[in-house]
């Protein structure tokens, strides 16, 4: 008979190895993190699917629902939906304004990824019924927002340390994707290179896991199938599309600086609008439903005029307004305050704008161009790359949206030349590229460069966290990436760990409604 103290023995060390791995739980806590993140992406668009049936009668092609509405419906239903979502986010979770993205990546620059927990459900509903009663957003970058909330609130429940908090963010924001898109391989790339804004080893193998883990989960329920499952096989008809590819890159990037102008400008006015906030996403619902009754198009995520134009079904002219109304829509229901992301818009009006230009060519080299429909692929890419500036997960999620790999040259060559007539994205004032040395200024490379740009844009005051860090650089926090664990279950010599109360000193901020403290406590509470 086995000598049941040595096996009592055993087990406390069994878990202290494991604890003391940190490589190993925070695998675990990833694949933990796909699972949520799977059925979180699941649930979102079966919660986008019975508002809209609420609605508008249907669950699925909302195109064609929308028309069987009489018009004073499709005027008052985007402003109730509005009308809901105002105070939803004003009184319970003020970061779900808005698309997601930049509130992820401001987490992770500034808080070591620490997302109040609310924002989980508040994103969840407020998006949901935003895109639900038309609003013209997308689902994806709410789901980033909701899959870096669960992965941020695991970490705080168990009291992870900065470093691994991060993680655990990018961990969420590819789970999202993924089970979005049906896309692991872009899911993966989206956290690397959007939300972290680095590649190292052992970053990668928990994103990618986590990915994976959503894709599994997405593809039970779901199905496994791209995005957009009848559109041709397009491919480079000849060499001489190349040039026509290039002047679109060009032309691309100015149609992405026009609708991140758009968004800005539309912030801007309505914040100066004397308005309640809590009232402002109705008037946008009202002004957005107008639009509807003569464009009809611009209404939810807008897959079915996406399908439309990659087929080539949908006259120049049509596709020559729905750059400008789509572009006008998205910027009114953002800047209005409601909930939901813009990488759709941004495939939307892609699609369009290389539609029209893919009608003009063709028209005239119809020898050696594809049709229309080959333009609006490229195009969805280079609007993407262009608004985000994150030309690897366009590449890769327009291959994985549309399982077509034979237009990835083409799509390659435009995301990438087309770099950029401006130096602007949708994550405004967020600048993954500068480092802040010691003397104060911004140098190439290094995460940390994140402070300073997100600081500065987001405004934070002495009152905030005990200085203007708008006019000079913020203190960086201690070096995190060596020797560090993940402290399940930390004692107070853990003051540094993510999850309680206390930061370490010279943190640059601390999490919302509070400030700190000369011992680098945070004050406030955050969940």
């Amino acid at each position: 008979m086995p000598n049941r103290f040595a096996i009592g023995s055993a087990v406390p060390k069994a878990i202290r190895s494991i604890r003391e791995s940190e490589y190993t739980v925070t695998t675990i806590l990833a694949i933990l993190i796909g699972f949520l993140g799977g059925f979180g992406a699941i649930g979102f668009r079966s919660l986008i699917q019975a508002i809209q049936s609420i609605g508008y009668g249907s669950g699925s092609d909302l195109l064609a629902a929308v028309l069987s509405v009489p018009w004073y419906g499709k005027l008052l239903i985007p402003a109730i939906g509005g009308a809901v979502v105002g105070p939803l986010i004003f009184f319970f979770a003020r970061e779900a304004k808005g698309h997601g993205v930049p509130e992820v990546m401001e987490a992770v620059a500034l808080r070591s990824g620490l997302i109040r927990k609310r924002v989980v459900i508040v994103k969840t509903l407020a998006s949901a019924i935003s895109i639900g009663s038309g609003g013209s957003v997308g689902r994806e970058g709410p789901i980033v927002q909701i899959g870096s909330a669960i992965g941020s609130s695991l970490g705080q429940i168990l009291r992870v340390s900065g470093n691994r908090m991060r993680n655990l963010v990018g961990c969420g924001a590819a789970a999202g994707i993924a089970a979005t898109f049906n896309a692991p391989i872009a899911g993966a790339i989206f956290a690397l290179e959007v939300i972290l804004g680095e590649f190292q080893i052992g970053t990668f193998g928990p994103i990618v896991l986590a990915s994976v883990m959503a894709t599994v989960i997405s593809r039970a329920f779901l199905g496994d199938f791209p995005a957009f499952i009848s559109i041709p096989k397009y491919d480079l008809v000849s060499i001489w599309e190349i040039p026509a590819y290039l002047v679109m890159g060009f032309l691309g990037g100015f149609v992405s600086l026009l609708f991140i102008k758009s968004l800005y400008k539309a912030e801007d006015l309505w914040a100066g609008l004397k308005v309640p906030e809590f009232l402002k996403p109705a008037l946008g619902g009202l002004t957005i439903g107008l639009l509807s009754l003569y464009f009809p198009q611009i209404l939810g995520v807008g897959y079915e005029s996406i399908t439309e134009a990659l087929l080539g079904k949908l006259p120049w002219f049509l596709l020559l307004v729905l750059v400008f109304v789509k572009i006008f829509a998205t910027s009114l229901t953002i800047g209005s305050g409601g909930s939901g992301g813009v990488f759709a818009p941004s495939l939307f009006i892609g699609a369009m704008m290389g539609g029209i230009y893919g009608h003009m060519v063709h028209h005239f080299f119809p020898s050696v161009t594809a049709s229309s429909g080959a333009y609006s692929l490229v195009g969805m890419g280079a609007i993407v790359a262009g608004a985000t500036h994150a030309p690897i997960t366009s590449i890769l999620i327009l291959f994985e949206l549309t399982d077509d790999y034979r237009i990835i040259l083409p799509l390659i060559h435009d995301d990438l030349h087309r770099q950029h007539p401006h130096g602007e994205s949708i994550e405004k004032g967020i600048d993954l590229h500068h480092e802040i040395d010691s003397e104060g200024n911004q140098r190439q490379g290094g995460e940390r460069g994140q402070y300073l740009e997100i600081l500065a844009s987001k405004g934070f005051h002495d009152e905030e966290c005990g200085t203007h860090l708008g006019k000079s650089p913020p203190q960086q926090p201690p070096d995190s990436h060596q020797g560090e664990h993940v402290f399940l279950f930390p004692g107070p010599e853990q003051q540094g760990a993510i999850g309680g109360d206390r930061f370490p000193p010279g943190h640059p901020t601390c999490p919302s409604r509070g400030h700190l403290d000369g011992l680098g406590h945070c004050q406030g509470h955050h969940d």
